[in-house]
């Protein structure tokens, strides 16, 4: 009669054995599951741009973070967002811009920057820009800031932020790995029950 440790040292020998005689069906599935991951993220993820643009507000009020803060909210206002809207002439509404925009200091600091998401990377480089150009006026109004200076506009973005194909090719070739892998490990099991 056979030990338990016996079985269990034979199944894993085995097992060992069946994985190296099938190592081109893993690395095969392994290429096959990066193939698939990155066909249906170039099908059906719809590539996103980013453009960011930066601006300085001059106030009296050096230092204060909440400044900042209030600063992204009159920025994103639905005074600012419908301005942007009718000056880009692109077709979006204030709502859809609301989506497609974030306002966030840099670094710690109170320079701000405008980013703007959208599919199309001329739009959003655009858009980005039209802030630069509507912003200023609003917050001069608003907070009685002495100036707005824009420190860098918007440059027309080149490669799209998402979707990361690296990132989806790679848990593609782990999911094939690992599914190919288990069906060899399974089959091995299977034999010797």
């Amino acid at each position: 009669m056979m030990k338990r440790t016996d079985f269990t040292k034979n199944l894993f020998l085995e097992l060992l054995d069946m994985e190296v005689h099938r190592l081109w069906l893993i690395a095969g599935s392994t290429l096959a599951g990066a193939a698939v991951a990155y066909l249906v993220a170039v099908a059906l993820i719809t590539p996103q741009y980013e453009a960011s643009a930066t601006l300085y507000v001059h106030t009296d009020h050096h230092g204060n973070s909440k400044c900042v803060g209030t600063y992204s909210v009159i920025i994103q206002s639905d005074t600012v967002l419908s301005q942007v809207a009718k000056q880009s002439e692109l077709g979006y509404t204030a709502a859809q811009l609301a989506e497609m925009v974030t306002v966030a200091a840099v670094d710690g600091t109170e320079v701000l920057q405008i980013t703007i998401s959208n599919t199309n990377p001329e739009h959003a480089q655009s858009l980005a820009n039209t802030f630069l150009s509507v912003a200023p006026g609003e917050l001069i109004r608003v907070v009685k800031a002495t100036a707005v200076e824009t420190v860098s506009e918007a440059a027309l973005p080149v490669e799209p932020i998402s979707p990361n194909y690296p990132l989806h090719m790679l848990i593609g070739a782990i999911a094939g790995l690992l599914v190919s892998a288990g069906m060899v490990s399974l089959k091995a099991v299977l034999l010797h029950l």
